[in-house]
């Protein structure tokens, strides 16, 4: 034979092993492939570089060591891990409150009259504290008795028989006075002409004259009446000068003079001509409260009730978010293909980039359209920032389309600066489409846009308009058939051997036909006997191939039937061997209980629980021996449905938050049981009214009688409490807990001394109405009005009030209230009871309590609150009234309410933040300014704004102003601001969205944040911000600060994070507060107020006097300064707002270094903090926990940078310890240099300084310090 094996070599049998190793042992293959590397990794799997974590975890990230160790249970709530410490209600680690006590040792409930926490001790009825009513005994010497001695020295307790003095002084005496008025004496002893008796001559004389008492010429001697009675005409108030009267007639026996009239007619006393628009104003023309009525609309009027049509809506694609930080464009022309926008209709909005940033409706030449910066906020991402240049898109309203326009605006845009557009026009492109975007390509053809034409479509790739390139493949063997991946080829680019068919299904056989084996015309010779190509197969001796013989029976015949029978034997039948019972070749079996027989239908079985004979039984829920314990509260198997804390099956606990179920037993009349759902009821409200609970929150479920006697019954009150979370919110408690501790003491009560009444009345110790007896709450409390409190005083006087209206209506009695003021202090009210209702005027009189109340000679002024529009109002008194005396009575005829009141504000050079408490009826913006004339530059508001122009003339969105909203006032030179007009409705509705919110403070007065500000609301205001004052809310209701009191006539930026409605608190005379007294800065420390600020809220300095200064720097430039007030002093620090008088002041991502000034040295010194100060942002609030001073260093040190890495800018410190040249500058990694930021001669000290790389890439610089030839250098990574 030839040569063979896998070696080709005569007599070899070797072959390749499983890597095609030739006579190899497959040890080419470690268990991840032949000739790869073996499994790796902890989990010994290939390719594996997973090693084990901390735990032991293969791949684990730590994630199974919660802070307890690995695979143990996390800190406890108390931060331990072995349970140590624990909560028991006071706090970790500390001893629980005692019973009756908080966690501060307060008692939390009731004092006993022996002062003791929770006591039972009682008065008795001799008045002593736990006495049993034995030391007292009466004059009969019965214990507690009640019968007394009278004046003839009888004892008893019939107070109907107690002797009475007679006429002459005699206790028990019988002396009488008789009809002449004389004691004992004999009565009448004259008889007159008429036959009528008389005690003396002179009373039977008769005079005649008017008996009647009501008349005018009454004569009170007269005895006969001869007709000559003369009565009183009633007269009527002309309060307007048209002939007719009005409200409450007054009667005179003479006639009254001027302006009282005979008539009640006038239905508009203050109206001459009777005529009273729909707006309720004299000779109106309804234009006072016409407008738009949509709130929706751009331009909503929260004052109008009539709609004219002037609604404004806002596009859908111009729609954005107002920011903190703007400015304005105002725009010149405007047109779409020449034609001037229409007024009112179309609109034009920035844009940057494709982010609408503001938008306005064209009104022609001016039209101001505002364009939002990014402050900071999510909201305002993308937004405009310094530099940025806007693009403008026109809205055709006729169209409903959207044009791109052109404008010639170059400028970047500058925070709060005012910028002329000369045009914003859209013209059409190459196809004739007005706005588009359509362009002639590179081939000259219009395209893109509405052209339907693709741009540069005509250049397929091998030029304009040439055929593009095809497919072609390479033709690998020569037999004019291709193969392969295509390529595609231009014409005249096509290489040789490239063909345009893909057909070569052989490409390395010219002749085409490969046989199975892979070769070349081979015919298939390399095959072996199982068709393997190249393979070994063999047929065995049954003619089997690859067969190995396994077709030979047991007894070696091929394709033979012998088998091996159960007792082992080949060609056997089963003789040989006996079944369990011993039975030859039997079919007796074991079954798995151990029973053996052939009966198989008594086998054990197999029960749920895989026991062979068990008993379990798979439940309704399919669940082994389950029980149905699987079923829901519905019946449904392994249902999620569960009985919540209310007590319903599958309830989301919704329907409420508390559900207590109780039972009171007590004594009750019989009387009471004879309406037994009468006295559920009163049971009910008086549970309600004891507990302080909503109405409905307590349900009586049964009543059942314990025991009977004749006149007593025993009951027991079964009843339930149950209170939804909205109607715990309206409850002093917190939760369940609280209200099951008040009920406690509420059934000990009963149960000790009974159901008292049922007496329906005004329960509230603290309405002006407040009934004593009263046991269940009617809800008829009446409550003084906010503003209108005030302290009884030793001194007093009083004023009657005949009469009394608004505008002309009379005040409702029981719903109106009458206020005296002395100044803007309440010094007495009382609610409106109708005619000569008395109000009280309080004096001052020494007391704390009674400061700024009336004193000898001052005059009171009046106010009236009208209930049904909630709102206070001026008032004056129709007589002329002279000064307060104390214990002096007043009458005033008539006291009529007015609207008007007078503001003034002082404004100084620059940005002024302000609201306005009080407008006239006109609000138009030049109306509103023309107090300042030409001292004012302009107005900014919340996204709006007017430029007064040097003819006067105000243009701008800014059209009118609201009493709702804040505003900087741009000041040329310090004025004094006045207005006159109506006070601001104090219940008006803010609504505030996301972000910053610039708001006023509709009040004359003041008030402290936490007290104007709603409780449920004050959680979401993260800060308030004035004009160069802050508030920072760092805990709930933990304000600090410099502003702790809004004032009326400010205006404030309001940042919260989320939107939200509320009303103020509006502000009384107890609420009235001082604002922090902010101290002028020393002199080189000054700086100016900017519409852009920042606060940073410093917690403490190390070594810090009360005296010291704060003064906060923009490289070298001043920007704020504070005097140190204690904890959280906050520091303004002032932005660039465009305006020259803040050129240098800080801008985004500018850091801010602070140096402390030491009053008592005079000493300027560094101040550094360990944690890094955040980068400035306007209307940004930083904390910044500690700083320290910093001493005279002692060597040349370049201080790590801050931030680092950065974006845009860092703050690179170095020391110095002498007067030096220095030299700092930056490098790239390359050494290249970038910039010098310091080149010159400097002090000693701490030096500061600013690298700004907004104009370069991201990437690694090197800062270098040069001092005296000393170089330090230090690594910075910009990451944009």
């Amino acid at each position: 034979a030839g040569p063979s094996g896998c070696d080709n070599v005569c007599g070899s049998d070797l072959v390749d092993d499983a890597c095609g190793v030739c006579g190899g042992d497959g040890s080419d293959d470690l268990g991840c492939g032949c000739f790869e590397a073996g499994p790796s990794g902890c989990d010994n799997v290939c390719g594996s570089d997973l090693v084990d974590d901390a735990c032991g975890v293969c791949g684990g990230d730590d994630s199974d060591d919660l802070g307890c160790g690995c695979f143990e249970d996390a800190p406890d709530e108390c931060g331990t891990c072995d349970g140590s410490i624990i909560d028991l209600g006071c706090g970790c680690g500390e001893p629980a409150a005692e019973e009756n006590f908080d966690c501060d040792g307060n008692c939390v409930v009731a004092t006993d009259c022996a002062g003791e926490c929770g006591g039972s001790s009682e008065i008795d009825g001799c008045g002593e504290c736990g006495g049993d009513n034995s030391t007292c005994l009466d004059c009969s010497g019965v214990p507690n008795g009640d019968s007394i001695i009278d004046m003839c020295g009888i004892c008893d307790s019939d107070a109907s028989n107690d002797c009475a003095l007679d006429c002459n002084g005699d206790w028990g005496g019988t002396a009488d006075v008789d009809e002449c008025g004389i004691c004992n004496g004999p009565g009448f002893t004259y008889t007159c002409s008429d036959n009528s008796m008389a005690c003396s001559e002179a009373e039977c004389g008769e005079v005649y004259g008017c008996t009647t008492m009501d008349a005018c010429n009454y004569d009170d001697t007269a005895t006969v009446d001869d007709g000559s009675c003369e009565y009183a005409i009633t007269y009527y108030l002309d309060t307007d000068g048209d002939g007719l009267g009005s409200n409450g007639g007054q009667e005179f026996c003479e006639d009254p003079g001027e302006n009282w009239v005979t008539n009640n007619d006038d239905m508009y006393p203050n109206c001459t001509s009777n005529f009273m628009d729909a707006c309720g104003l004299c000779d109106g023309d309804d234009s006072a409260c016409t407008g738009c009525t949509d709130p929706n609309a751009a331009y909503y009027c929260d004052s109008c009730t009539i709609d004219d049509g002037s609604c404004i809506y806002i596009p859908e694609n111009f729609l954005f978010n107002q920011s903190t930080e703007q400015a304005f464009y105002f725009v010149m022309d405007a047109n779409i293909d020449g034609e001037t926008l229409v007024e009112g209709e179309d609109w034009i909005g920035a844009f940057n980039g494709d982010v609408c940033v503001g938008a306005r409706e064209w009104s022609g030449e001016f039209t101001d359209v505002p364009a939002m910066g990014n402050d900071g906020y999510g909201l305002t991402d993308g937004y405009m920032t310094t530099g940025d240049v806007a693009s403008f898109i026109i809205y055709d309203a006729s169209a409903d389309a959207y044009y791109p326009a052109e404008s010639p605006l170059t400028v970047g845009w500058i925070e709060f600066e005012y910028m002329n557009v000369d045009f914003v026009n859209v013209n059409a492109d190459c196809y004739g489409t007005m706005g588009g975007t359509a362009f002639v390509d590179d081939c000259g053809v219009c395209s893109e846009g509405d052209s339907g034409h693709e741009a540069n479509s005509d250049d397929v790739g091998c030029g304009c308009f040439e055929p593009a390139a095809e497919s072609y493949w390479d033709d690998t063997d020569g037999d004019g058939l291709g193969a392969g991946d295509s390529v595609d080829y231009c014409v005249a680019d096509l290489p040789d051997g490239w063909v345009e068919n893909n057909d070569d299904t052989e490409p390395d056989c010219a002749t085409n036909d490969t046989d199975d084996c892979g070769v070349c015309a081979g015919g298939n010779t390399d095959m072996d006997c199982n068709g393997d190509c190249f393979g070994e197969a063999l047929v065995d001796d049954c003619g089997v191939c690859n067969g190995g013989n396994a077709d030979q029976d047991c007894a070696g015949e091929c394709f033979g039937s012998s088998i091996v029978d159960e007792c082992g034997e080949c060609g056997g039948d089963n003789s040989t061997c006996s079944d369990c019972a011993g039975a030859p070749n039997g079919d007796a079996l074991e079954d798995n209980c151990g029973v053996c027989d052939n009966d198989y239908t008594n086998d054990c079985i197999e029960d749920c629980n895989g026991d062979w004979g068990g008993i379990a039984e798979l439940d309704d829920c399919g669940v082994c021996n389950g029980g149905n314990a699987d079923q829901d509260c519905a019946g449904e198997c392994f249902g999620t449905a569960i009985i919540d804390d209310c007590g319903v099956c599958d309830g989301d606990g919704s329907s409420c938050a508390v559900y207590i179920e109780s039972e009171i037993n007590t004594t009750v009349d019989e009387s009471v049981l004879d309406d037994i759902e009468t006295f559920e009821e009163g049971f009910e409200s008086f549970m309600e009214t004891e507990l302080n609970l909503p109405e409905g929150s307590v349900e009586v479920t049964n009543v059942t009688i314990v025991t009977d006697s004749r006149e007593d019954v025993e009951i027991s009150i079964d009843f339930t409490i149950t209170l939804t979370d909205e109607e715990i919110a309206e409850t002093d408690f917190t939760g369940e807990s609280d209200i099951s501790d008040a009920l406690e003491l509420t059934e000990t009560e009963i149960e000790d001394g009974g159901i008292p009444e049922f007496v329906d009345g005004c329960t509230d110790e603290a309405a002006w109405n407040y009934n004593i007896d009263a046991t269940i709450n009617d809800d008829s409390c009446l409550y003084t009005p906010s503003g209108f409190e005030f302290e009884q005083s030793t001194m007093q006087a009083f004023y009657f009030i005949e009469s009394a209206n608004i505008d002309g209506d009379g005040l409702i009695p029981f719903e109106d209230w009458i206020g005296i003021f002395n100044g803007d202090v309440c010094v007495g009210s009382y609610l409106w009871e109708g005619a000569f209702t008395t109000v009280p005027a309080m004096g001052d009189d020494g007391d704390a309590l009674t400061d700024g109340y009336m004193q000898a000679g001052d005059y009171p002024t009046f106010k009236i609150y009208d209930a049904s529009s909630n709102m206070v109002y001026g008032a004056s008194s129709s007589n002329t009234l002279p000064s307060w005396t104390n214990f002096e009575f007043y009458t005033i005829d008539q006291l009529v309410g007015f609207l008007s009141v007078s503001m003034s504000l002082d404004l100084h050079f620059g940005a002024n933040l302000v609201s306005m408490y009080t407008l006239p009826e006109d609000i138009g913006i030049g109306n509103i300014m023309a107090s300042l004339d030409a001292n004012v530059n302009g107005v900014i508001g919340e996204g709006i704004a007017a430029n007064r122009l040097p003819t006067g003339n105000w243009v701008g969105s800014l059209q009118e102003v609201s009493p709702l909203s804040g505003y900087w006032i741009m000041m040329n030179t310090a004025d004094e601001f006045q207005l006159n007009g109506s006070l601001t409705d104090p219940n008006s509705v803010f609504s505030l969205h996301y972000g910053a919110n610039l708001l006023s403070y509709p009040f004359e007065g003041s008030a402290s944040i936490t007290e104007t500000l709603p409780d449920g609301e004050e959680s979401f205001v993260n800060g308030i911000i004035g004009e160069g004052v802050a508030a920072n809310q760092i805990e709930p209701g933990w304000w600090v600060g410099s502003l702790q009191t809004l004032q009326g006539g400010s205006g404030y930026w309001f940042i919260v994070d989320e939107a939200f409605d509320f009303s103020y608190i509006p502000p009384t005379a107890g609420m009235a507060r001082t604002q922090m007294a902010i101290s002028p800065p020393p002199a080189g420390f000054e700086y100016l107020q900017s519409t852009q600020q920042a606060f940073y809220f410093i917690n403490e300095i190390e070594g810090v006097k009360a005296d010291d200064w704060i003064v906060a720097y923009n490289g070298n430039t001043i920007v704020g300064s504070r005097q140190w007030n204690g904890q959280y002093t906050d520091v303004p620090a002032m932005g660039y707002d465009a305006n020259l008088n803040s050129a240098g002041y800080c801008e985004i991502g500018d850091n801010i270094r602070f140096k402390l000034y030491q009053t008592e040295t005079g000493k300027l010194l560094d101040l550094h903090s360990n944690e890094g100060i955040q980068s400035w942002s306007n209307n940004g609030m930083v904390s910044v926990a500690s700083m320290s001073t910093v001493e005279i260093p002692t060597e040349i040190s370049l201080l790590s940078a801050y931030p680092n890495p950065f974006n845009p800018s860092t703050e690179i410190q170095f020391t110095i310890p002498v007067e030096m040249d220095v030299n700092v500058d930056i490098v790239n990694m390359q050494g290249r240099h970038i910039e010098t930021l310091v080149d010159k001669h400097l002090l000693d000290g701490y030096h500061h300084l600013t690298w700004n790389a907004s104009d370069h890439a991201s990437g690694v610089y090197f800062v270098r310090l040069n001092v005296g030839g000393e170089i330090s250098v230090q690594k910075i990574l910009l990451m944009k």
